[in-house]
């Protein structure tokens, strides 16, 4: 299953300027190499400052096939997270299909890639993630060489093709050969005893309870004792696919009652196969000092129930005293922070009320007198921890003054997290319309907040933000009601007032959807050439990797490469480094532009 679902040693504090490559050019970089986590730093924002990217009309990528197992021909692998790239090697988390003991191919694998010549050296990190989409962007601590990198897993603890034996109630009946029947227009119920090995909270539970007529309609729930695990759901011709998402230890480990039951059904449904799955997760740092790597686990353990509940879709961001940060959906609905080469590692921050975090990656600022580690949730808060405790500084989360909807960005330091500087990040809205916000970094520990918001066209906001070199905030949109639509939108950051044209797409009748967060490379002089690149994937079935201009007026697509693999679509966006952008597709393919 998936959702839609991404450095260096210190915050970049200062950049040099020093002459581009091409004569009269000035262009921002960095004396330093790498692309070491989610957008580039640990101020999370992708700025270029490590050599000069493609730029040309010519562009074009080289296709890198990253090793898969898929021995049914219809395994749903891929490239979901970003990659990180130190020293000229890409480092890529990926699904690498089914796991085979016999051969060790597939599971959840590190592949590294060269950038000049794009060879691969293929790791397993967790056999256990079979076939498992990962959508935790890992971090490579140059410092050390280790990279560090959440892999989640789901593990099937019900499953059964027979409703034979159940108990039927109302119009339900159920055939010889185990298929429950609910007749149309009245209400039936199947129920049986199960039992479950492990305690459980975060349940995926795909059946194929199905109305016999594309066009029928009607209502279903499932119980598990008395706690409703879907409430109201609406029949379909194609089965369901729903996710319990419930308090951590909803249900212990042993017998409980399991109750299907049909109501107001317009024609006759039916249901045999039941599948119930739980997903849990680990940590492992990968050590690439010498030719072998070494791979591992610091958080997890090999015995199921002894594994962490959830799924760990945030990035693992860092900040300069060796922390890393990493937040989790369901299971145990915490942050974490693991300290390392601490003899006690591991922190956790659990909210008072009951929250998940997806895509919400973590930044470190300071307002010069407390260091801080900010987050946002799928509740639309807003959490400010103080890192040296991992606790809250304030008695409550920031509450943003209209509804935000889910919070599925990472929060953006652009200035390094310094003095009267801003955070930047985007939420989803609760209707028609996400959102674009900036906070104040001086006032974040006590109300009134200064924050500023704007209104995205889309109603799906998990991009990232970027802020340019030349002053420009670029955030991806999608419209999953409207055909997959998407855009880029450009904003002015410090009224968070938009540009009067998009970079690309409009999001409602053209431009395909962009999950991916933009990263930026900028020419500031001379005047008359001052202008950004901004570099995008999109998430759809021609996904492809762009690269547009922007000058503050007039946006131009420079090239585009469409993805070549036979599952194109990208969710997540492009690294850069040295050169080179780098991006990935659901087919397991690589791309490599330089």
């Amino acid at each position: 299953m998936k959702f839609f679902t991404k450095k260096s040693l210190s915050i970049l504090l200062a950049v040099v300027l020093i002459l581009g490559t091409t004569a009269g050019l000035t262009a921002y970089a960095s004396p330093a190499s790498g692309w070491n986590s989610f957008q580039s730093d640990s101020t999370n924002n992708g700025v270029i400052n490590n050599g000069t990217p493609p730029t040309a009309a010519s562009t074009t990528a080289t296709a890198v096939a990253l090793p898969t197992n898929n021995p049914s021909g219809n395994v749903y692998s891929g490239v979901d997270t970003t990659s990180v790239i130190n020293d000229g090697t890409i480092y890529t988390l990926y699904n690498g299909g089914v796991y085979d003991a016999g051969t060790g191919q597939g599971g959840a694998r590190i592949a590294a890639t060269t950038t000049a010549g794009g060879t691969v050296t293929n790791i397993l990190l967790d056999p256990d993630a079979s076939n498992d989409n990962q959508l935790s962007v890992p971090y490579f601590n140059a410092g050390n060489n280790t990279l560090y990198a959440a892999t989640q897993r789901s593990s099937l603890i019900y499953s059964t093709s027979s409703l034979s034996g159940w108990t039927t109630s109302g119009s339900a009946s159920i055939s010889s050969g185990g298929v429950a029947t609910f007749a149309a227009g009245t209400t039936g119920s199947v129920s049986t005893t199960i039992s479950l090995n492990d305690p459980v909270s975060y349940i995926y539970l795909p059946t194929n309870l199905s109305i016999s007529t594309a066009t029928g309609s009607g209502i279903y729930s499932i119980t598990l004792d008395s706690t409703p695990l879907v409430s109201n759901g609406s029949l379909t011709s194609y089965g369901t696919y729903d996710i319990y998402n419930g308090p951590t230890g909803a249900f212990s480990a042993g017998s409980h009652t399991l109750t299907i039951t049909v109501s107001n059904n317009t024609a006759s449904t039916t249901i045999n196969q039941i599948d119930f799955y739980r997903y849990d997760w680990r940590v492992y740092s990968v050590d690439y000092s010498s030719a072998t790597p070494t791979v591992t686990m610091i958080v997890g353990d090999a015995a199921p129930n002894l594994r962490f509940e959830g799924q760990p879709n945030t990035p693992i961001n860092y900040d300069s005293a060796g922390n890393i940060y990493w937040g989790v959906y369901g299971g145990t609905h915490s942050y974490y922070q693991y300290a390392i080469g601490a003899a006690n590692p591991l922190h956790i921050y659990t909210p008072t009320v009951t929250d998940d975090f997806y895509f919400a990656g973590a930044v470190p600022v300071t307002d010069g007198k407390q260091n801080m580690i900010v987050f946002g949730s799928e509740s639309g808060k807003v959490y400010v921890l103080d890192p040296a405790t991992f606790t809250s500084i304030s008695t409550s989360p920031i509450t943003l003054p209209q509804a935000p909807g889910q919070i599925r960005s990472t929060m953006v330091a652009p200035e390094g997290g310094e003095g009267n500087g801003y955070i930047y990040f985007t939420s989803r809205g609760t209707g028609s319309d996400a959102y674009l916000w900036s906070i104040q970094i001086s006032t974040i520990t006590s109300s009134p907040y200064t924050t500023g918001s704007a209104i995205l066209n889309s109603n799906s906001g998990v991009s990232t933000p970027v802020i340019s070199n030349n002053n420009f905030l670029y955030v991806g949109t999608s419209n999953y009601s409207t055909d997959l639509f998407g855009s880029v939108q450009a904003f002015d950051p410090t009224a968070l007032r938009k540009q009067s044209t998009y970079v690309y797409g409009d999001g409602v009748t053209t431009g395909s959807a962009v999950q991916a967060s933009p990263i930026v490379y900028s020419i500031i002089a001379p005047p008359s050439q001052v202008r950004d690149y901004i570099y995008f994937t999109t998430n759809t079935g021609n996904g492809a990797g762009y690269c547009y201009s922007y000058n503050g007026t007039s946006p131009a697509q420079v090239w585009t490469y469409t993805n070549t693999s036979s599952n194109k679509y990208s969710v997540q966006g492009m690294a850069a480094d040295n050169g080179y952008v780098v991006w990935g597709d659901d087919g397991n393919n690589l791309y490599l532009a330089p």
